[in-house]
């Protein structure tokens, strides 16, 4: 073992010094800088004497001196890593994998450190699927098949939506800038959820106006400062389910929803126990889980949506509270996160149906708009829906589409717009003067150099868009009675 590591770490000495530089934290990690850190290199040959090259961090001496090079150039010791993982025995490399899941890439972010590793020149040793797989079987055991994985469950006879992303409706200045929408939201919260891609398509477009009674779905409400609070706002008796999966950001909605005098439509579920609170001037009450056909109403489930069911620990960042944040140089977009709080996440198409059925007392699923805004875990909670897409009970969705933060739960952002389009999901642009741009083209723009090398969230680079499904026919026959019922004379 201890022989296989200094090959490994001779060879990156030998190796020819790359072409480019990358900063790392305000340091620059390239060829001439790795004779300097020899040192740092050596001590790790002489850790894996004891223990795992990754294991350094437990032992006062060496883990200082593990931490000092990890920060100044983390390619570098993600590279020794890999070097002994190619060596090691699969028991051992269980090891590594573990230690890299839970002591470096949840510091960092497995797709930026294989991307500088490679760009950098530093060898992978054959051994970077641990970066492009492994590691994320490690985090997400429950999951990993579902999210690694973008190829559709369902075949359908209905062909797939054109493989570009169009450009927006509504494009005047007022309507695309953020002058325009301070201008029209004179009650915006300091810091609120309401971005401006929301902002354009809830307030600016007539999307929420289309009839009466229409079911909304947020995922990821946050404060409730976006579709939970619009949808109850326009008071036009549409449903809305929400899911939040943080106590934190569910107090949040509770207190927002109070200063706009729309607690009394709000009830919390549990939807393990199918048990549900409401709020009166006594303060909680058990209910039974109920909606008034012609009143609007709000359900607030206390999850998030995912592949899988499973529980995870995340950073209570406010909008950005993520697993995805957990893994960007401990850093935290807006600042350090204050805790970690627990968090469970459940398979979205049942509660869906459920609340369909039992709460709403519809003998039919028809979601208007299905908002989903989880900073990287997207294509987690759509697979938990997919049946419903697969059947076309999904007229519009909103998605805020960030493919580096995608990368970091392992999924291909490409693959996943193809898995859109396979159900008939045709995407626009919103708050932004973009598009037609190809699928290839709008993955290319957001994973540049910059992007790709970035440990600090410096560089985030994101569009929300908005698709609607080209093969959506009504199911329930719920609009063409609308629409009757608009067209007879009075």
């Amino acid at each position: 073992m201890m022989l296989a590591a200094i090959v490994c770490l001779l060879l990156q000495l030998l190796l020819p010094s790359p072409a480019e530089s990358y900063n790392v934290s305000g340091r620059w990690c390239h060829g001439p800088d790795w004779r300097r850190r020899r040192g740092f290199l050596w001590s790790l040959a002489r850790a894996v004497k004891k223990d795992s090259v990754l294991a350094l961090g437990r032992r006062e001496s060496e883990g200082l001196a593990w931490k000092e090079g990890l920060h100044e150039c983390p390619e570098g010791a993600v590279s020794a890593g890999l070097g002994v993982y190619a060596r090691a025995s699969r028991e051992e490399q269980q090891a590594i994998v573990a230690e890299l899941s839970e002591g470096v890439i949840t510091h960092w972010s497995a797709p930026v450190l294989l991307w500088r590793l490679r760009q950098g020149g530093w060898p992978d040793f054959g051994a970077g699927h641990v970066l492009e797989q492994e590691v994320h079987r490690y985090r997400f055991p429950d999951l990993a098949d579902l999210i690694l994985d973008t190829v559709p469950r369902f075949r359908l006879d209905t062909p797939p939506a054109p493989w570009t992303i169009q450009q927006g409706w509504w494009w005047s200045q007022r309507e695309a800038s953020h002058e325009g929408m301070s201008a029209d939201s004179n009650d915006l919260q300091e810091g609120s959820s309401l971005d401006l891609g929301m902002h354009v398509l809830l307030r600016r477009s007539p999307i929420l106006m289309k009839r009466r009674g229409l079911l909304l779905i947020d995922v990821g409400a946050f404060d409730g400062n976006s579709l939970l609070s619009i949808g109850l706002q326009v008071d036009m008796g549409h449903k809305v389910l929400a899911f939040e999966p943080l106590a934190s950001n569910r107090k949040e909605i509770i207190a927002h929803l109070m200063g706009k005098e729309l607690l009394g439509h709000l009830q919390l579920l549990d939807p393990e126990t199918q048990e549900c609170i409401r709020f009166n001037h006594q303060g909680m009450l058990a209910v039974p889980c109920e909606c008034v056909a012609e009143s609007s109403c709000a359900t607030l489930a206390r999850v998030g949506l995912s592949a899988a069911n499973h529980s995870e620990r995340l950073a209570a960042a406010a909008a950005h509270s993520s697993v995805t944040m957990q893994s960007y140089g401990g850093e935290i977009y807006g600042g350090a996160p204050e805790k970690l709080e627990g968090a469970d996440f459940l398979v979205g198409e049942p509660i869906v149906r459920w609340w369909v059925h039992s709460v709403l007392g519809l003998p039919c699923v028809d979601i208007h708009l299905l908002k989903i805004d989880v900073e990287g875990a997207e294509f987690a909670a759509l697979r938990g829906l997919e049946p419903l897409l697969a059947e076309h009970r999904v007229r519009f969705l909103f998605l805020e589409v960030w493919p580096l933060a995608i990368m970091s739960w392992g999924t291909d952002p490409l693959g996943v717009l193809r898995w859109l389009a396979h159900y008939g999901f045709h995407c626009r642009f919103l708050g932004t003067h973009l598009g037609p741009e190809t699928f290839e083209e709008f993955v290319a723009r957001h994973s540049t150099a910059l992007q790709m090398g970035d440990f600090g969230l410096d560089s985030m680079s994101f569009n929300d868009v908005l698709c609607e499904d080209l093969h959506w026919r009504d199911p329930c026959g719920w609009e063409r009675r609308a629409n009757e019922g608009r067209s007879r004379p009075a």
